[in-house]
């Protein structure tokens, strides 16, 4: 319990002290003149539209500014993101509120913030703006304003009079008359995916290359790796075995899967999912006395097949460099074999008799949490250090056995 407490305060409080790390990456701002200033961007994982950021001229300077809608009309991450700033009315309507038959009026509200683009080209551009509310799509014709593209519920999901519709098929109509599959397309959309879709067949289907960077990356990555595995067994309870010392063994395991970043550009918060392959064995004795001398043993060996859950957070998150922390659990199949409990009595130094005992019972399938941590170097290869806490396999009301795993290992990224 020492262990796990020191390692969690660990994960869970240096983050604290490093979660401001900067990530400047080259950009640009607008200023309310109209200027575009090149410099620096703090390009951070952001799950809502920014009210603000830190623009550094120079990537060496020591102090950043704060940018922000009161002092510019728009920034760029080359490559990466863009937003422009936008004045005016922004729906406010909660969608699990907003059911009616014939549709509800969505409140709405004038404000100023940053719209993030999606696509653009030489008739039609597509934003978003996500806050603590929901996510709202914006399309601008060339030289015009951006308009919300309103969403509301209705009681008939097929109910195709939705604002948004209309103001699509009005877009359509107007840029693409003769695009007949384009105006059934319109019906059916209000995901990201297929307004963006419909936003560049507006534009007669011609690619930008304002997002050349960020389309390189991939959402996800593979990874496999091996690494070494020390498990201390115990057993405990109402049984003479839980006297007995705790049990030490070291095996290789081997994993493979897969991490889906939350944003593919920075790739600091992450989701990893993979299968792990180890062995445990667990070897007790005790020695007692009825008049007669004897040893109680009992010997177990465990085939382990794990699916692995976690969030990882990139504490640092340089290009080359990474070092994260990670939390998760998962879910267990164990394999049991070489199962021997026996009880030899030691009738004189020379002779002894050997009587099988009823085996322990354990379980097929048991859960345990995970914790880690590591490093990643080049994008390449990543040696991590594993601390699994206590997990009971066994289904007793007055007996337990229960290990605690260490583990290290390095692993092979496939990615660029």
């Amino acid at each position: 319990m020492k262990q796990l407490t020191t390692f969690l305060f660990f994960v869970f409080t240096f983050p604290l002290f490093l979660s401001a790390q900067s990530n400047y990456k080259p950009g640009y701002v607008v200023n309310l003149k109209g200027d575009t200033i090149q410099g620096f961007i703090n390009y951070q994982e952001w799950n809502y539209n920014p009210n603000s950021i830190r623009f550094k001229k120079n990537n060496l300077a020591a102090n950043a500014e704060n940018i922000s809608t009161t002092n510019s009309t728009g920034f760029g991450i080359s490559g990466y993101e863009y937003y422009r700033r936008y004045i005016g009315e922004i729906g406010q309507n909660y969608l699990k509120e907003d059911i009616s038959a014939g549709g509800a009026t969505s409140p709405s509200k004038i404000d100023t913030v940053f719209l993030k683009l999606i696509t653009t080209g030489k008739n039609v551009a597509l934003y978003n703006y996500t806050d603590g509310i929901k996510t709202r799509y914006f399309a601008a014709e060339k030289g015009r304003l951006p308009e919300e593209l309103i969403f509301s519920m209705f009681l008939n999901p097929d109910d195709f009079n939705q604002p948004f519709r209309l103001q699509l098929n009005k877009l359509a109509f107007a840029y693409q008359p003769q695009n007949e599959g384009l105006v059934k397309e319109v019906k059916y959309a209000y995901y990201q995916s297929d307004l963006k879709s419909i936003a560049v067949k507006l534009n007669g289907s011609q690619a930008t290359d304002l997002f050349s960077l960020s389309e390189q990356n991939k959402p996800y990555k593979f990874f496999v790796g091996v690494g070494v595995n020390t498990t201390i067994s115990k057993i405990s309870g109402n049984d003479q075995l839980a006297t007995s010392k705790q049990s030490s063994s070291t095996f290789p395991e081997l994993n493979l899967g897969a991490d889906f970043f939350f944003n593919k550009n920075t790739k600091k918060l992450i989701f990893r999912a993979g299968l792990g392959f180890t062995e445990n064995k667990g070897t007790y004795s005790i020695d007692g006395s009825t008049g007669t001398p004897y040893t109680i043993d009992y010997n177990v060996t465990q085939l382990m097949i794990s699916l692995n859950t976690q969030i990882v957070y990139n504490i640092v998150n340089k290009n080359n460099f990474k070092f994260y922390a990670a939390l998760g659990g998962a879910a267990n199949y164990g394999s049991y074999s070489n199962v021997d409990h026996t009880i030899t009595y030691h009738l004189t130094p020379t002779t002894s008799s050997i009587s099988a005992l009823q085996p322990i019972s354990v379980e097929n399938v048991f859960f345990n949490a995970t914790s880690k941590i590591g490093i990643q170097l080049n994008h390449k290869f990543e040696l991590y250090l594993t601390y699994i806490p206590s997990y009971i396999f066994t289904n007793y009301a007055n007996l337990s056995v229960g290990s605690t795993s260490y583990r290290a290992g390095i692993s092979y990224l496939f990615e660029k």
